[in-house]
């Protein structure tokens, strides 16, 4: 029988959220016989530092720390998965984008995202459901009556429970759906695959 690969997972942000994650990882080996794969809890990541260790202590991480590039860089990490508040999001995503050399534009809410890709023209845009002033839904329907920015891909995430999110991105033209709490691995991996399909202006994301 092949044994099952070992996972190194990272994990960002030790509230209640990343202790339900830091368990199910735990208990994957009991849920499945034989185990799909076996978690390896390398590193767990908050702001608070005093909080990253207790993460350490209890879900048996090999590291702690308060800066999750010190996760991006690990070579043992093969899996990130970001649990902080959506407020919390955008370093972590912002950095781990970066270190694949992309160039990354923030907008503060809708009306500036769909601003912001007419003006700069980047190779693919990110959207969460849930936006100040525009919602994501709303931007993405400007995005595609615009002839400028109607082939531009769209990432679109949320953390809203269930498929109707999915199914509700994607009717209104978004490429990709990923829900929230994501593994930031799987984030990269579907930037990379958007911009595989895509024609790139200014490299920018």
């Amino acid at each position: 029988m092949v044994s099952p690969r070992t996972i190194g997972v990272g994990l960002v942000g030790y509230g209640q959220m990343g202790r339900i994650h830091t368990l199910a990882y735990r208990t994957i080996p009991l849920y499945y016989e034989p185990a799909p794969l076996i978690p390896k809890l390398v590193g767990v990541c908050d702001n608070n530092q005093s909080r990253a260790e207790v993460g350490r202590i209890q879900g048996g991480y090999e590291f702690a720390c308060d800066d999750a590039m010190k996760l991006i860089e690990r070579k043992d990490i093969d899996l990130i998965c970001v649990c902080t508040p959506n407020k919390l999001h955008y370093p972590v995503v912002k950095a781990a984008l970066e270190g694949e050399n992309l160039k990354v534009v923030r907008a503060a809410d809708g009306e500036e995202a769909v601003r912001l890709t007419r003006q700069v023209r980047p190779a693919a845009v990110i959207l969460d459901l849930l936006m100040p002033k525009v919602d994501g839904i709303s931007a993405l329907l400007r995005l595609r009556a615009d002839p400028v920015t109607r082939s531009t891909p769209v990432l679109m995430i949320s953390g809203m429970p269930g498929k109707d999110a999915a199914r509700l991105a994607g009717a209104y033209g978004a490429v990709k759906f990923i829900a929230k709490p994501f593994q930031l691995l799987d984030l990269l991996q579907t930037v990379e695959d958007m911009l595989a399909g895509a024609a790139p202006v200014a490299g920018n994301v």
